[in-house]
Formats: C-alpha cells, structure tokens, sequence
C-alpha cells in the first residue's frame, strides 16, 4: 500500500546518520548545505535554505516576503493549520479560497471571483499560499496569472509534493511562485525526522530566509551595517528564530532524497492498483490534472453516498473493524493460531496462550517490541518454527524488538545487539560474532557457546604457558605484558586434535550428533574438545594442540579479557 507514517529507512540511511555522528559536526556542518544543493538541483531552482521544519520554513516564507501586522493573507480552505499560522505568527489576518472538488486544491475560477469582490472592498490579500494537497499541484500558471493582474505574492505550501511535476516541470522550481516550501515529517515522500525547505530564484529572498532561521544573523559583508573586525565578526540585522535543521537530519535526508524518483514511480504503480481494483465500487477515485505528475502522498477517495445504504461514520466503523479483523486473520495466520480464535482462553494449552499472547502484541503495530522468554513454553519444534517466524516479522516490520531470553540459540539467532546481564549488571553489549569471537570476561564466555568455553588456570614463564607443571604452548614472540597468572579461554571447536601437543587424559566422551564431545585432563584440570570421530573404545589418552591465534587470555583475580 502506499504508505502513510511508517518512513522506509535502509540500512545506507542509518550508516549515513551514523557517519555524522562520528564527525566533527552535529549541528552545522556540511550535510546541510548539501542538502540544499540537492533539493534546488533536483527543482531546477537557484536556491534552497533548509530549516527544522515546513511550519518554520512557511513561516520565513512570510517573512521573507515582508508579511505583517495587519496584512492580509489566503490560503486554502482545506490543508493543515501550518499553511495558515505561518501568516498569523507575523499579525496577518487570514482568509481562506475554497476548492476544486475534483483535485482538493484552490480553485483558480473560485480564487478570480474572490479577488475581484476583494479588490472592491480595498481588502486584495498581499500573499496567497496554495497548498498541493495530497501531492498534486494546483493551477498555478492561472493562479500566476491573478498575481500579477491583483499583485500578490505567491508561497506554494509543498509539503506534500515532493518529486511531483507541474507542466513537466519539477514541483518548487518556483517559475509560477516566488517560494515553494517541501516538508520532510515522517509521514512525508522522504524524511528527516523533522525537516523543512524553501526554494525561491530570488537571491534576495534566500538571504531574508537564511537570516531568519539564523536568530536574524549574518556574516554576510554586503548585509551588515558596521564594518567586520574579521572573519569572525556577525550581526544580528533583524529578529529572528533558531529554525535551522541539523546535520544529522540533513545526512537522513541527503541519503533518502537519493531515491526520491524511484519511491514515487513506486507509489504510482501502487496507485495504479488502487485504480483497478476499484473501479466498479462505489467511490470516486482521485482525479488526476493531464498538467499535473502527483506524488501521490495520499490516495484519497470519496463514497458515493447516494450509491450506498451507509453513513461516512458507519463506513469508518466498518472499514476498521475490516482492518482488524484482517490484521487478527493475518496475525493468527503467521502463528499457526487460526483455528484458535473461537476457542476461549481456558481451553488453551500453555504453548497456545503464548502464541496468542505473541499474536496480541503483534496486532498493535507498536513502535517496540517487548518479549519476555515469549518461546519458553513450547516444544521444540515448534519453539523452531515460531523463531523463525519472529525473525520474519522483525524484517518485515522493520520495529525495534527487545527480547529477553536465557536460551541462547534464540539470542544469537535473533539479534542484531546482545546485551548479556549477569545480577542485573551489563556484561557486555555487541553483535552476536563479537560477543561469540571476543568476550569480555570470562562469564560471557562461558555463557555463549554449546560447548561453552574453556576457561583454564595456566602460568606465564617468558614465553611459555604452564597448566600446573605441564607446558602447553609457547608464543611466538615476547612482545607483550601478561601477568604470571592468568585464565585462557578457548572453544572446544578450536582445540587441535592432530597427535602432536599436550597429552590429555579422556575421562568421558558425549555424542552431539555431527560431533563427539570428549572432557579431557590435564593435571587437576578438566577441558572439553570436539572431535569428529569417536575415539576408540581402548584410547585412555588424547593429544591436542592449543592454536594461539584461537585463545582468550583473562586476568586471573577479575576475569575481564586482556589486551
């Protein structure tokens, strides 16, 4: 479906989010300017100042174009508040045009006739703001054409409009406008987080906007008033807000904007669909101006009441009563739960109440994921099944999950960032290759892996390493600092079993299924290795070789790794 509040964001947005993090540069940086350059390209116009959000930028557009006490101001009669608070932030009085009902936007016919009784009364409005709703544009060479004739300003609010054309040309290239402002919300084309910009071909007009968003400051030289001391000095020429976006919405920005076609082409597939399936129901479908390339922001349709036998409140009632229940049908789907929803709660088995509970949460669309051991009641294969399905969800949902568990199969197969807990105390926090490859200290890495760790005491003498009195390796240099006494880690998979090495005492043998698991003795101490191939029934001993590129070394008293 053509989505509404759930932003894609990549893996390449989030990589350039965390490159600024890791930069010099958290506010006013580079990204910023970037992203202006990238916007006014891909309008065609000659400039574009960015702020933290369209409201603000509407705002400065006000500004900008000189809008205050007392000065009049229209706008549409149906668009969001922002388009209209932007004039009374600087003492306008508003007025609103009303619309065409094909395309929601501003009537150019409606507008004509409303200036024409405006101009009579001495009461013309010094700016007019259409709004593109749903990301289609308005009639604005018409609508250009009344500027000049009634001499008013133009501020196309497009929030909406990103990536749509108007007579084959780009949204904000302000050849019928003096600015265009692009909102970046969330539930926007491409977004920032939060975010806005203001395109104009006025160098004049940029400036007033860049002051604005800047508290009222510059150090421009042909701005400021006084003489500069260097190229440190500033003024503040006029008042003005701190409206400015960051570098790290701008990063967000700048990488999604690199898609910009693409999701739109996407979206208008998508609405082609829409189109086809229906076409025979009682609703009118959004009409599209031949002038006009939407981006299709919305898809907005309209009953047809006199075709139906049902209020708009009693369609709404039902169409989300439809989504529930499709929700619920595709939950309990996922789950294997089906034949579970007409059953009542006391009738379920444990396992079946927690896939229920599972199912539950899963219909509520949250914005993160809480499970507590939620697969710790079930069998084994289905306890499989269900890991799975939960790894799909998470891909397909795309929402942070926290999951708490002691199995830790499910830890490693299912997290992107472990975080082990010992007491209530973090031991440590990584991926799950880290955490397996490079643990902390020696309770991580006894708690990850099957076999776990083995964790021996052994001396240090030069180059030497001793368990007890046996030698078990030695290093190949003596460039390092260990202490005398410390604890060596290493995997049972790790160990070499190749007839040369340590003599090792094989006290049992297990069976694994694709390996055998054999606890061996060296002197007072026990270690487990894997083997291939179970040693035959009258071996008493085992040779294995310890690969120093495969060990762990840990201090001894506090168990944390050394470096």
């Amino acid at each position: 479906m053509i989505p509404y509040g759930r932003q894609e964001v990549t893996d390449e947005d989030i990589k350039s989010v965390i490159d600024v993090l890791k930069s010099d540069f958290l506010t006013q940086g580079p990204q910023v300017p970037i992203f202006e350059d990238k916007v006014k390209n891909f309008c065609n116009a000659k400039h574009a100042v960015a702020s933290n959000s369209a409201t603000s930028s509407l705002h400065a557009a006000c500004f900008a174009l000189g809008v205050s006490k007392n000065d009049i101001v229209w706008t549409s009669a149906n668009t969001f508040a922002a388009s209209s608070n932007c004039a009374i932030y600087c003492g306008a009085h508003v007025d609103f045009v009303d619309i065409d009902p094909r395309t929601y936007n501003i009537c150019s016919i409606k507008l004509e006739s409303k200036l024409k009784n405006a101009k009579s009364k001495g009461k013309l409005p010094k700016v007019l703001i259409p709004v593109h709703l749903t990301g289609q544009s308005c009639n604005m060479k018409e609508i250009y054409k009344l500027s000049k004739e009634y001499n008013f300003r133009i501020i196309e609010d497009a929030s909406h409009a990103i990536g749509g054309k108007y007579l084959d040309n780009f949204i904000g290239s302000c050849e019928y406008s003096d600015i265009t402002v692009f909102s970046f919300h969330p539930v926007k084309i491409i977004t920032s987080g939060e975010g806005g910009i203001a395109t104009t071909n006025s160098k004049e007009i940029a400036d007033k906007l860049s002051i604005f968003r800047t508290h009222g400051i510059t150090r421009d030289k042909n701005l400021i008033e006084n003489e500069s001391d260097g190229p440190w000095y500033y003024e503040q020429i006029d008042i003005g807000y701190n409206y400015r976006m960051t570098d790290i919405q701008a990063a967000l920005a700048n990488s999604q904007i690199n898609r910009l076609s693409k999701i739109v082409k996407r979206r208008h597939e998508i609405a082609d669909i829409y189109n086809k399936e229906l076409k025979n129901l009682p609703v009118k479908l959004p009409w599209q101006d031949p002038k006009t390339y939407t981006s299709f922001h919305l898809y907005v349709i309209r009953l047809k009441l006199n075709e139906i036998d049902i209020s708009h409140e009693e369609f709404f009632t039902k169409m989300r009563k439809a989504e529930i229940d499709s929700k619920v049908m595709d939950v309990s789907s996922k789950l294997g739960i089906n034949k579970l929803l007409d059953r009542k709660p006391s009738s379920l088995s444990g396992g079946e109440m927690q896939r229920v509970a599972v199912g539950r949460a899963m219909t509520k669309d949250p914005e993160l994921f809480l499970f507590d051991e939620p697969l710790s009641n079930l069998d084994a294969n289905l306890r499989n099944k269900l890991r799975d399905e939960l790894r799909m969800l998470h891909q397909m949902l795309g929402v942070t999950t926290i999951y708490v568990t002691h199995d830790q199969v499910e830890a490693m197969s299912l997290g992107d960032i472990i975080v082990i807990i010992n007491n209530g105390v973090i031991q440590q926090t990584g991926s799950p290759q880290e955490i397996f490859s490079k643990p902390q200290n020696t309770f991580v890495a006894q708690f990850i892996g099957s076999p776990p760790m083995n964790i021996l005491d052994v001396k240090l003498d030069g180059v030497n390493v001793f368990i007890g009195e046996t030698k078990i390796f030695e290093f190949d240099n003596d460039s390092f600092t260990y202490p005398s006494k410390m604890k060596l880690g290493i995997r049972p998979g790790d160990l070499e079993v190749n007839g040369k090495g340590v003599d090792c005492v094989l006290e049992s043998i297990d069976y694994h299924g694709s390996t055998w698991v054999a606890t061996l003795k060296i002197e007072d101490q026990r270690l487990l290795v894997e083997l291939k191939d179970k040693p035959h029934e009258t071996e008493t001993m085992i040779t294995i070789l310890f690969p120093t590129n495969k060990i762990q070394l840990f201090d001894h008293e506090k168990g944390t790794l050394l470096d």
